[in-house]
């Protein structure tokens, strides 16, 4: 039986599948979801920085300033690659579709799937990381690091399931699969993750 996290996980990243069946979603308002979980993750992971419970390192003071500034190099860096990935896509969907893109109505149109990735992530960080014991083991120095890999594998995904998405073109199965494959890959990382961390997940 999969853990709750994961079955949250998998709820969460179903919900562009009605999307694309229910509310003609196209590539670009699912790329911009998964753009935009890049961030949440982003966030939890400075919060998982902050309360990282270093037991075998210096004085509380001092492993807080050192927490601190390790989590201000990470918002910068990792801001700027969200920064850069945000633009390319912005500069892609305007090319390929010829249609300004209207901030307002894209978060209307996605808000839905957007809270759902934040419950998810959120329950994870709660229920795994805080309660279920993985900032025990966890360091600030390793957790600035670990959501490259995550990210850097999604990204792969996304990048080829949008190439296939045009080469074939935007039908309602294509973009069915390009969303299971995602999904797929978000999970066995998710999974990765918890193993890495503690045997079992919440």
């Amino acid at each position: 039986m999969l853990p709750t996290s994961s079955v949250l996980l998998i709820a969460a990243n179903l919900v562009p599948v009605v999307g694309v069946a229910r509310g003609g979603w196209n590539i670009f308002d699912i790329l911009f979801i998964y753009w935009a979980e890049s961030a949440i993750i982003g966030v939890f992971n400075v919060l998982k920085m902050l309360t990282a419970n270093e037991k075998d390192g210096p004085p509380f003071i001092v492993s807080f300033i050192l927490k601190l500034i390790l989590c201000v190099f990470f918002t910068v860096h990792f801001g700027g690659f969200m920064a850069a990935h945000g633009a390319f896509l912005y500069f892609i969907s305007e090319e390929m579709t010829k249609i300004p893109i209207d901030p307002i109505n894209l978060l209307r149109s996605t808000g839905f799937a957007l809270v759902s990735l934040l419950i998810s992530h959120g329950y994870s960080f709660f229920a795994n990381y805080l309660v279920g014991g993985e900032r025990e083991k966890a360091s600030a120095d390793q957790l600035m690091m670990q959501p490259y890999a995550r990210i850097f594998v999604m990204h792969l995904t996304i990048i080829f399931g949008m190439m296939a998405t045009m080469i074939f073109g935007q039908a309602q199965a294509m973009l069915l699969v390009f969303v299971a494959l995602k999904t797929g890959v978000d999970l066995y990382s998710h999974m990765r993750e918890r193993k890495k961390f503690k045997p079992e997940a919440l």
